[in-house]
């Protein structure tokens, strides 16, 4: 992998990231802001796979799920949940990657990144600096295609609150930050 994902290189800590300033709000819009600078990646480098947008619509659904259909929802996680938290690359998504000219560690890092920023807090306490770090990676790697995070007051609605969650959404909350024009923030 080339260069440093945790966002913590000389070249990052002499600038601001964009990702700090996500440090009020909460995992769920931690979650967006990743969710929607992936996709962003994907289309400026032209791959599209199937198994990509499953594992994308399945992390969009978690903001709405509750205690009763939690287990659902985590039964319900496609194939490439298990690259995401560290599986192998399918081969078929390195050769999307190499004929788009796209690393494919890259793209590895940044589905591992943004799942990760939930990921890692399902069964226990929030790690606030953990969803943090996941983020800045996201924004880092992304950062080298031109690719930004959206400003981070698009999800003001999220604050850090509920043990880091924040509040309970709606599929209404989750489809305007899954589609709104972020630059009207």
């Amino acid at each position: 992998m080339a260069g440093d994902t945790q966002g913590t290189g000389s070249a990052m800590a002499d600038k601001p990231t964009r990702s700090a300033s996500y440090a009020p709000l909460a995992v769920r819009a931690r979650l967006a802001a990743a969710l929607r600078t992936l996709g962003e990646w994907l289309a400026r480098t032209g791959i599209q796979d199937r198994s990509i947008d499953e594992l994308i619509h399945h992390l969009w659904r978690l903001p709405t799920v509750t205690a009763d259909d939690f287990r659902a929802w985590e039964e319900s996680g496609p194939d490439l949940v298990a690259m995401a938290l560290g599986g192998p690359m399918p081969a078929a998504l390195v050769e999307k990657c190499n004929r788009a000219a796209a690393a494919p560690e890259d793209l590895y890092e940044l589905v591992r990144h943004t799942a990760e920023i939930v990921y890692v807090n399902l069964y226990g306490a929030v790690d606030d600096h953990e969803t943090l770090g996941h983020l800045a990676a996201v924004e880092q790697i992304a950062g080298r295609y031109s690719v930004i995070l959206p400003p981070a007051q698009f999800f003001a609605r999220s604050p850090y609150g509920s043990h880091g969650w924040g509040p309970q959404l709606t599929s209404g909350d989750v489809d305007h930050w899954r589609t709104a024009d972020t630059t009207t923030a």
